[in-house]
């Protein structure tokens, strides 16, 4: 999702406009858990998309990524 953003941002147009593209691509829960940050996004007068990307990453993204990462890089060593 955020390279979509990143690519496209012109094409899907202002940041509200953002942050309603990525909200409405979530589903079930995901949608479900982050519906009250989003409706605070979207009362800001520059609502951030990237904000609603980093609380989802907070939620649900991997926890040990960092650690994962060097671990990679070790193996391939």
């Amino acid at each position: 999702m955020e390279g979509k953003i990143e690519e496209d941002a012109l094409a899907i147009g202002s940041l509200r406009a953002q942050l309603r593209y990525i909200f409405m691509r979530l589903e079930e829960a995901a949608k479900t858990n982050v519906t009250t940050f989003y409706k605070m996004q979207l009362r800001q007068e520059l609502p951030s998309p990237h904000s609603l990307l980093e609380r989802l990453d907070i939620l649900y993204g991997e926890r040990n990524r960092k650690q994962k990462a060097i671990q990679n890089l070790h193996s391939i060593r």
